[in-house]
């Protein structure tokens, strides 16, 4: 039976982050480091994906990230109450950050 025995990949949904990806360039170069057409992103990515290094280091570079999100667009996201991108570009939308 062909398939049989193999796993299936299923990609997150990216529904919320179509709303969203005209902010994901920008955002993925300054913030983050990434060209965001060279990343695999979906609704359930997060800050922590992008970060090095062990967990207790991960969480120091996704600080480090808020802060250069604040530095380029004079925004605190850390407001946002969450690390998933797509809930940080979408809080950035919400205060008028058109691109």
């Amino acid at each position: 039976m062909p398939g049989k025995g193999k796993n299936r990949i299923v990609l997150a949904p990216q529904t919320r982050l179509a709303g969203v990806e005209h902010l994901a360039p920008r955002f993925f170069r300054e913030v983050l480091g990434y060209e965001f057409t060279d990343c695999l992103i979906t609704d359930e990515s997060d800050l922590h994906d992008f970060a090095a290094g062990t967990f207790g280091d991960r969480n120091a570079d996704v600080e480090s990230m808020l802060a250069r999100l604040e530095a380029h667009y004079l925004i605190d996201a850390r407001a946002a109450h969450s690390t998933r991108i797509v809930d940080v570009l979408e809080f950035l939308e919400a205060r008028g950050v058109t691109g």
